[in-house]
């Protein structure tokens, strides 16, 4: 059965301080040995030199930084939009209306409808309007739409209460009752 040798601290020390295995050839310490002791230096003196706390608290203070410049941004684009004069009238202007929704269903993906909506000072219904001007209604292909109001009831959902109130069956219901019976 083989025992490992124990070597003296300040060999160790002397090994891992000049990074070569081989230092004592007559002391046959195994380079396996010398090596690991030379990597596992490294890593604790690499731990050791590297403050992580305060690469933390500086990037914390960065991003802060950086975001309240993008609020200010922000902050001046909103006031910026609201204040100007002519703004009504630049939003009735066909061309500008296809850039507003080109942009925000752009950018929907990464920041809510009603916050970008909120940005260029327009409301959510007057986007989802300027929306069917634009780029007409998918269903009828038409530029005006049958839904008005984004709480509406479907195409589908219509068709079928209008299929349901005219089946002589169901004559007695009224249209609440017709509602809960198709759905």
């Amino acid at each position: 059965m083989n025992s490992y040798r124990k070597f003296d601290d300040e060999i160790k020390e002397m090994v891992i301080k000049s990074g070569n295995p081989d230092l004592f050839p007559e002391l046959n310490i195994p380079r396996s040995t010398a090596l690991y002791w030379i990597r596992s230096s490294k890593k604790r003196i690499r731990l050791k030199n590297l403050n992580l706390d305060d690469a933390l608290k500086d990037k914390i203070e960065q991003l802060e930084a950086e975001l309240q410049i993008e609020k200010a941004k922000v902050l001046f684009l909103k006031t910026f939009i609201k204040n100007l004069n002519g703004w009504r009238e630049f939003l009735q202007n066909k061309k500008n209306k296809e850039v507003i929704v080109e942009q925000v269903l752009k950018f929907c993906s990464w920041i809510p409808k009603a916050q970008l909506c909120d940005l260029i000072g327009i409301k959510t219904n007057s986007f989802h309007r300027m929306k069917v001007e634009v780029k007409g209604c998918i269903r009828i292909g038409l530029k005006k739409c049958k839904i008005l109001s984004a709480n509406q009831l479907t195409f589908r959902e219509q068709e079928k209460i209008y299929n349901l109130a005219r089946d002589p069956r169901l004559s007695h219901m009224s249209i609440k009752g017709l509602q809960y019976y198709a759905f």
